[in-house]
């Protein structure tokens, strides 16, 4: 006990509470959204930082997770599945000449998924008619050539030329694809380009844009904001009424903006914002 208290004399004291080494090797950056996302449990949170700390061709093994952090099978499985939700993993299967081969696991250190669910989509009746309906109405006609499989494709590649992450492919057509059946893929790949060239004329690097997966799960194609030509100036004001706009559609705020709108530690501009759209 003595030896204790003599060694605690040796202790460097500061005014401040949280205190950093200067590494320049053998270090681990974490976005600090990760590190607070409430939906990542402590043993999520453990085993993100045991994962990012690995090099980029490091690949995640079930059985060395368990080693490595002595969990039993399901509990292992349980963590890993719990973080596929929140998209920081995406799972993808292996397959030759159509069987199963095995999984392989892409870690990210940001969520690779909209943390809101997609809705169901309805189904819907084949009309009584259909090829009368589809020879009379040109919008029909229009829908049916933008949705065949091979422009779609093209215009797909088209897309992933432009996105600035190259990440989660197969996952990022899927979701393409899909949504290139009840919009002009044109047009996504348009707005895409259009939003990417206005967050780099704020001075923003690429690595802060919004991940291609990420991007195709909140739809934003739909944002009439971003969707638009940025060649106006861009003032502040602007800026703040496009995220609570956004917020108020997708109910999506990033943690570097400050407390979100209806938070009562909102910034006033926030505030102002907020209230200015509500009563338009």
């Amino acid at each position: 006990m003595k030896r204790a208290c003599l060694n605690r004399k040796h202790v460097k004291m500061t005014d401040q509470f949280i205190n950093r080494s200067s590494l320049t090797e053998n270090f681990t950056v974490l976005p600090n959204a990760l590190l607070n996302d409430a939906r990542v449990s402590s043993e999520g949170l453990a085993l993100m930082v045991y994962l990012l700390s690995k090099p980029l061709s490091w690949q995640l093994s079930p059985a060395e997770i368990r080693k490595r952090f002595k969990w039993g099978k399901d509990k292992a499985y349980k963590v890993i599945s719990a973080l596929i939700e929140c998209g920081y993993i995406v799972k993808d299967t292996q397959r030759d000449s159509g069987k199963y081969v095995s999984h392989v696991y892409f870690i990210y250190d940001t969520p690779q998924i909209s943390p809101f669910p997609d809705l169901p989509e309805p189904v819907k009746p084949e009309p009584a008619n259909k090829d009368t309906i589809k020879n009379r109405d040109t919008i029909c006609n229009t829908t049916e050539e933008r949705t065949e499989p091979n422009k779609s494709d093209e215009w797909f590649e088209k897309f992933w030329s432009l996105v600035a992450h190259k990440q989660a492919k197969p996952q990022c057509k899927a979701k393409f694809l899909r949504a290139a059946k009840d919009t002009d893929p044109a047009l996504i790949v348009k707005v895409y380009e259009q939003q990417l060239q206005s967050h780099r004329s704020k001075g923003k690097g690429v690595e802060y844009f919004r991940r291609p997966l990420t991007w195709l799960n909140q739809e934003a194609w739909h944002d009439p904001i971003e969707a638009k030509d940025f060649t106006g100036a861009d003032t502040r004001e602007g800026r703040v009424h496009a995220r609570v706009r956004h917020w108020m559609k997708n109910k999506y705020w990033n943690d570097a903006w400050g407390f979100p709108p209806d938070h009562p530690g909102a910034m006033i501009e926030t505030k102002t914002a907020l209230k200015e759209l509500q009563h338009g």
